[in-house]
């Protein structure tokens, strides 16, 4: 439904636990965190500044689309620039469908606008909030009355905080199979809702976290408190009233007959799908670029275009205020917007809020500049990375004063020990498989690292803020009343959130400091993949069995375990970890065998550790790119490639030494012990496979 901004044109392999979370969400390219050393130049704010007219917005979207490098990222694209009470620029580029060669066509194709579609159901809330229907700052269960969830503190979950996305809620993005074919099935918002209702994990209003399920919860307070159908009250209350004649939220009738079909990474036609809810509010709506344009229009003239109002202007003022920021040039939300893509040397402007929204097969993006009447809506059939080139370039050419780099305190800088207060490893709140390493390296300085993108410089830009190397990006820290760290958030692997610090680890009785196995044992511990309690054994030397291992590979990588219990393997109905096993059987990572027994008690080896890695990255890393790595010892064949890239990627603890020949034994026959599964987790989440992969094709 939403993005995580993939700010760079360089296609990048995820490490396992990435590629493992892909697999078991909707969410392809928008969960790829991704970045490059590459980056525009920085935009000075007196640089060739064009005055926004029609016959320059036509001017730079025909030069735009017409790019070379621009056209790999889309198939078709429909956009709208509006300023004041009128659009200025309409036009469509490339198909709608390719095959057919039919052009996008503004007016009449319809597209996935996907997350976009949070900005509208936030206008509804807003509209019922001016009724005295809704009160902003109520607990959300004076509207969700058969709703039940736990909250541990005293606080409440409010409205707001649904507007917001800070909840303090456990992750519940969609998952594949809320994805599928069949049209004729329905499903309540509120069947849904119930079922998969998340408990508050953190403190609402302390983090940030984008949450879809927040704005599904929203659509159903829409419809309670309203007494309509969510579907009815959009149309009647937002559409009808702007004059909006294209949009809805389900996929029949015109809505399928304009429907762009949607294209995947290699420009191949992904068939049309329907939701489960059957009504998403916080990703279903369907639309044209001239009907959000004549929404945008709405939103920049207090409330109203030419056919009518659909707020105060109070509650238009409301919306564009932004509600929390790590830092004032790093600003998170907006009721139903969020920060703009940063801009190097300048972060986001607290003077723009944006809207992006991803689907398989479509992206979207909006841009309003409120104090300069100024909006834009981009929407295109291929998921990527248009949209940040687009919003880059439409700045530099028409704004380039929001661009400009900030004033930042480069010259005061804290010592090594004042920057320790941020050494740690950082994960993600909604995405458990990112996690960051950071350390003080020296005067003013950290390093920073993931298995995405690897090791980068941070240099210090005033309290708790830094500017990095690679693309001149800030990433920003938050204390908390003891001025100890919490929370991070930096621009590559999700921008839309925090990163948690990880916590101190209370230690294992038969793991001492000096244990060669204690650096990743405990940094597991530090993240709560193991319990963080005292007093407890760790067993380090005990083997690990097949179930087991499959088992924590999957809470290592935040994936939930199979609902289904109708199991492939007919040896696992009554194991403790059936529903794991189901769900690495559905993810790729096991094979069903001639046998159909999976022999989940049995201790696994560490080849067959490998395998079960190799078999969700072997399509981003084939046999071939590890012919070089040569191995010792005893490997059997089918093992022998997902050996030769555990090796290759440093997916192993101290136990696997090189020899003077440079060969290397995998040890792959031996039973893999929890000591060597906690430095092979621990590798997995911090191994920058990415640049390892580089700097092998390069020898």
């Amino acid at each position: 439904m939403n993005h995580l901004q993939p700010p760079t044109r360089k296609p990048l392999g995820y490490p396992f636990f990435t590629a493992l979370f892909l697999a078991a969400t909707l969410f392809s390219s928008a969960v790829i965190p991704a970045a490059s050393a590459e980056s525009k130049p920085t935009i000075q704010a007196q640089a060739t500044k064009k005055p926004l007219t029609p016959e320059h917005a036509e001017e730079f979207l025909d030069a735009f689309f017409a790019d070379p490098s621009t056209a790999p990222h889309f198939v078709g694209a429909s956009v709208v620039i509006v300023q004041k009470d009128r659009i200025i620029a309409q036009k469509g580029y490339g198909y709608a469908d390719q095959e057919k060669k039919t052009a996008v066509d503004p007016m009449n194709t319809v597209f996935r606008i996907a997350s976009v579609s949070k900005s509208f159901t936030a206008v509804a809330i807003m509209q019922l909030a001016e009724q005295g229907k809704i009160d902003l700052q109520a607990d959300i269960r004076t509207y969700l009355e058969n709703i039940d969830y736990q909250n541990p503190f005293t606080k409440p979950v409010t409205v707001e905080h649904l507007l917001t996305h800070t909840t303090g809620f456990d992750i519940r993005d969609p998952k594949q199979e809320d994805l599928h074919g069949d049209f004729d099935k329905v499903t309540s918002m509120e069947d849904y809702v119930k079922q998969h209702m998340p408990d508050v994990l953190r403190e609402p209003g302390s983090s940030y976290m984008y949450d879809n399920f927040a704005y599904l919860l929203l659509g159903l307070i829409v419809q309670n408190v309203s007494g309509e159908p969510y579907e009815s009250y959009m149309e009647k209350h937002v559409f009808e009233p702007l004059g909006i004649h294209n949009s809805g939220f389900l996929l029949e009738g015109d809505f399928l007959k304009h429907l762009a079909i949607g294209y995947d990474a290699a420009n191949q036609p992904i068939k049309p799908y329907a939701f489960t809810p059957t009504i998403m509010p916080h990703g279903g709506m369907l639309s044209t670029s001239e009907d959000v344009g004549k929404w945008i229009i709405a939103l920049l003239n207090q409330g109203k275009n030419a056919s009518g109002r659909i707020l105060s202007p109070e509650s238009v003022e409301q919306m564009m205020k932004y509600r929390s920021a790590i830092h004032p040039l790093l600003p998170d939300t907006t009721y139903g917007f969020e920060g703009a893509f940063q801009i190097p040397e300048a972060g986001s402007s607290p003077a723009v809020v944006t809207k992006a929204g991803d689907l398989p097969g479509f992206s979207s993006y909006l841009i309003l500049i409120p104090e300069k009447e100024t909006g834009v809506f981009l929407t295109y059939n291929k998921q990527g990375a248009l949209r940040n080139l687009f919003y880059s370039e439409f700045m530099e050419t028409f704004f380039p004063e929001y661009a400009a780099p900030a004033k930042l305190e480069t010259g005061k800088t804290s010592s090594v020990g004042e920057l320790e207060k941020y050494n740690g490893l950082y994960q993600d709140l909604r995405v458990k498989s990112l996690v960051t390493s950071v350390k003080a390296t020296g005067q003013g300085e950290l390093t920073i690292s993931d298995a995405l993108i690897g090791p980068r410089v941070l240099h210090q830009a005033g309290e708790g803020l830094f500017i990095d190397d690679m693309t001149r990006q800030l990433t920003a820290f938050k204390l908390d009343e003891k001025n100890q760290t919490v929370y991070i958030k930096e621009p590559y692997l999700n921008p839309l959130g925090y990163a948690k610090k990880g916590e101190t680890p209370a230690g294992y009785t038969d793991v001492k400091a000096d244990h060669p196995y204690s650096h990743y044992i405990y940094s597991l511990q530090s993240l709560k993949i193991y319990p963080n309690e005292a007093g407890l054994n760790f067993q380090p030397q005990k083997p690990v069995t097949r179930g087991e291992y499959v088992r924590d590979l999957l809470v290592a990588s935040g994936i939930k375990s199979s609902s289904t219990k109708d199991f492939v393997f007919s040896d696992i109905a009554k194991h403790p970890n059936a529903a794991y096993i189901q769900m690495a059987y559905e993810l790729g990572m096991v094979e069903k065998n001639q046998t159909g027994m999976f022999q989940p008690n049995r201790v696994i080896t560490r080849q067959e550790a490998a395998v079960m890695i190799w078999n969700v990255m072997r399509l981003q890393y084939p046999d071939a790119f590890f012919e070089d790595v040569k191995l010792a010892g005893k490997t059997a064949d089918w093992a022998v490639p997902a050996v030769k890239m555990m090796v290759a990627f440093g997916y192993h603890g101290p136990e696997v030494k090189k020899q003077a020949d440079g060969a290397v034994d995998f040890l792959s026959a031996q039973p893999l012990t929890r000591q060597e599964e906690a430095a092979l987790f621990y590798q997995l989440y911090i191994q920058p496979v990415n640049q390892i992969a580089e700097q092998r094709k390069d020898q």
